[in-house]
């Protein structure tokens, strides 16, 4: 390889990150070139530890420490509610709003008490809504090129459905208000998008009008609330789990699907494998599909955490053929496994999108993969000259440099 191919090979080693995120901003239904995200489960936070959001040792505050916002593309904060527009929501009674729309509910989030410098926590604790308005802010002041959705909650079974009155016999204007609402509530709070974790009650518990409904016109309305601050539609993306249970969807769903998701992220793991068949079969489109792999797994007999490996994970995934990968999740139960989920998370966005000089593998490039590089190569750091020897000639070498400034 030559000079001139060198500089195109690091050019392009260097920009495959930035041409995979201008291909998110697409037009719905273009399928992704590649990305890698992750979920986040705002109801759950670091009580074992006695923390909350914004105490230091919290698995929030390792994701801004530790640059882990840096290794996704895309994060879903889930589970957010569907709830009855009132003055605390978007939209809101205040402003007109009404009908149905999305909420983050539950409270208690108490531990850690009151950090100084942190909202105030209110009684019974900081809520989940004001966790996710956190998350925003954070990750997006740690990666500008990040993209957010909000994933729905799976359970009760009537998530989609109660937002009809009468859902045996579900109106196309109450899921147009609904969609529109949904619109609103992503564009008012920044975000990107809607991803529907579709699997038990959830997904046995909504027939096939309701679901063909509330997609048709979810589509519709990202379509026309068009995001100038992302200079792109709004994105309608599924989550689903449906291998081992009963779905009411037709053939007409599949239309709608193929008419109105971004993506649909198949959850590949809890025996969820032969999911694909159902998809295709009812007639959805392949290039939609992606992959959900789980860094959360239960503790062994020992008590150790043992998630798949970023390789597994790439392994699994190329047998998948799909383009985008998201995991579940960042902030999993005991330190132990957040901590590792974290650095998994790291180590499957360097692998995918290998960096030029970043020999470790840890996103970044810096002494440390000097060192690495050393270490591979049997070079000691202390042989100066590297020939191969550390002696009197290195010293002189290290003399001979002393005090220079070793910015070109």
């Amino acid at each position: 390889m030559n000079r001139k191919q060198r500089l195109i090979a690091m050019a392009l080693a260097l920009l495959l990150p930035s041409l995979a995120l201008a291909e998110l901003d697409g037009p719905i239904n273009k399928p992704f070139i590649k990305s890698v995200g992750a979920w986040i489960f705002v109801g759950e936070d670091d009580r074992q530890e006695g923390s909350n959001y914004w105490n230091s040792n919290s698995s929030y505050q390792s994701l801004i420490q530790n640059n882990v916002y840096e290794a996704v593309d895309v994060l879903c904060i889930g589970l957010i509610n569907t709830v009855q527009v009132n003055a605390t929501t978007w939209p809101s009674t205040t402003h007109g709003g009404s009908g149905w729309t999305l909420h983050f509910t539950g409270a208690g989030h108490d531990a850690g008490g009151q950090v100084p410098g942190a909202p105030t926590m209110p009684p019974g604790g900081y809520t989940n809504q004001t966790y996710f308005e956190q998350i925003i802010q954070d990750a997006r002041a740690a990666n500008p090129h990040i993209r957010i959705t909000v994933g729905s909650m799976y359970a009760p079974g009537d998530v989609f459905s109660r937002i009809f009155a009468d859902p045996a016999n579900p109106q196309e204007s109450e899921a147009r208000s609904f969609a529109e609402n949904v619109a609103e509530f992503c564009l008012q709070h920044q975000i990107n998008g809607y991803d529907i974790d579709f699997e038990e009650p959830l997904a046995t518990n909504t027939s096939a009008e309701q679901f063909n409904l509330i997609m048709s016109e979810l589509g519709t309305a990202f379509r026309e609330k068009y995001d100038l601050a992302y200079g792109r539609n709004l994105w309608l993306l599924m989550t689903p789990a449906v291998s081992n249970v009963s779905v009411q969807l037709n053939s007409n769903s599949s239309n709608i699907i193929n008419a109105n998701l971004y993506a649909m992220n198949l959850q590949m793991y809890n025996g969820e494998y032969q999911q694909t068949l159902y998809w295709d079969t009812l007639g959805v489109n392949s290039n939609l599909y992606g992959y959900t792999g789980s860094w959360e797994v239960p503790a062994d007999s020992e008590g150790n955490y043992n998630p798949p490996t970023p390789e597994a994970v790439l392994k699994d995934n190329a047998s998948s053929n799909s383009q985008q990968i998201m995991m579940w999740r960042l902030n999993s139960g005991p330190p132990a496994l957040w901590q590792l989920e974290q650095s998994y998370q790291k180590q499957l966005y360097a692998a995918t999108f290998p960096q030029s000089g970043d020999v470790d593998g840890d996103t970044d490039v810096d002494s440390n993969d000097l060192s690495a590089l050393h270490a591979t190569l049997g070079i000691c750091q202390e042989d100066v000259n590297h020939d191969g020897d550390i002696d009197i000639d290195d010293l002189l070498l290290l003399i001979e440099s002393w005090g220079e400034s070793c910015t070109p």
